[in-house]
């Protein structure tokens, strides 16, 4: 079965720092005690530096993805996404040691 291709996958990624759903990753949070806010602001500021985004779109630019946001735009949408469970995602992966992505 092939992957859907619409205007809506043509748009810049904004997937949380885990592959998990935020809802599982906040009950882990919550399992291992690990205090977040339950309702951050969009407009709060994340770890991840826009320059990483910045290189993560040029990227995706040099091998032909098509990208229908400007990468101000996106980076609205994503660092709206990202505050939600960014947080709670870097201190999950300290607790089971995770490795760094390569």
């Amino acid at each position: 079965m092939g992957r859907r291709r619409d205007r809506e996958s043509h748009q810049l990624p904004h997937a949380p720092l885990l592959p998990l759903p935020p809802v599982a990753e906040l009950l882990g949070a919550q399992v291992s005690r690990i205090s977040y806010d339950p309702d951050p602001s969009p407009d709060s500021d994340i770890a991840l530096p826009r320059s990483e985004f910045d290189a993560a779109v040029a990227r995706l630019d040099e091998i032909g993805y098509p990208i229908t946001r400007s990468p101000d735009e996106a980076w609205a949408h994503f660092k709206g996404w990202r505050i939600n469970c960014e947080s709670t995602g870097y201190a999950l992966t300290q607790l089971v040691d995770a490795p760094p992505a390569l």
